[in-house]
């Protein structure tokens, strides 16, 4: 019997592939684990038992060819239309409304290296669109133009945004004095 936290995705798989599953408290195979866990280990419901043992919450607690024998009768269901499967505006709403369930640790811990890795990515190649913009030009331009910035850019697509003009006075403090500077000479000009 299993009693720590699942670790990875592949244990997770392994676990749930079989034709049974079996109860991590007790030991018990099972080809669903809803009426077990409710009648033979105190009322606990399955979300609790995901928790416990670090399942993830979109998987359910079920054997492999019990869900093929589930999803093929619900499918026949659908197709002699004794089910409909149409999902009413209200409750559509609710349901994206409803608080989302966390996360998995194994998972939390890949969403983090990969977050990560994306982050450094993106400021990498933030800095390097910052570093190609010729800061000079748009000076220039800011300074000579009586226009607005959203007019610049509607004009200019290389103009930087806001959020370039920012970090470029993080990264570079002599353009923090030369954009002032433009910036009187543009409002002297209005």
């Amino acid at each position: 019997m299993k009693k720590r936290m699942f670790k990875s995705k592949e244990e997770v798989d392994a676990y749930l592939s079989g034709n049974k599953i079996q109860c991590l408290i007790c030991g018990k195979p099972l080809k669903t684990m809803f009426a077990h866990l409710y009648w033979k280990h105190n009322r606990m419901t399955i979300t609790q038992y995901k928790q416990r043992f670090g399942l993830p919450m979109s998987r359910g607690v079920i054997a492999k060819q019990t869900k093929i024998k589930i999803r093929n009768n619900l499918n026949q269901m659908k197709v002699d239309g004794i089910i409909n499967t149409t999902i009413p505006p209200d409750v559509m709403s609710k349901a994206q409304q409803a608080p989302k369930r966390m996360y998995v640790p194994y998972h939390i811990e890949n969403l983090k290296k990969k977050g990560f890795v994306q982050a450094q990515k993106r400021k990498t190649e933030s800095l390097d669109r910052i570093r190609s913009i010729n800061w000079d030009k748009f000076l220039k331009n800011l300074a000579t133009t009586k226009d607005s910035m959203e007019t610049i850019r509607k004009k200019d697509k290389s103009t930087p945004s806001y959020y370039d003009i920012m970090r470029n006075k993080k990264i570079d403090k002599t353009f923090t004095e030369k954009y002032e500077k433009a910036m009187k000479q543009k409002l002297c000009k209005k």
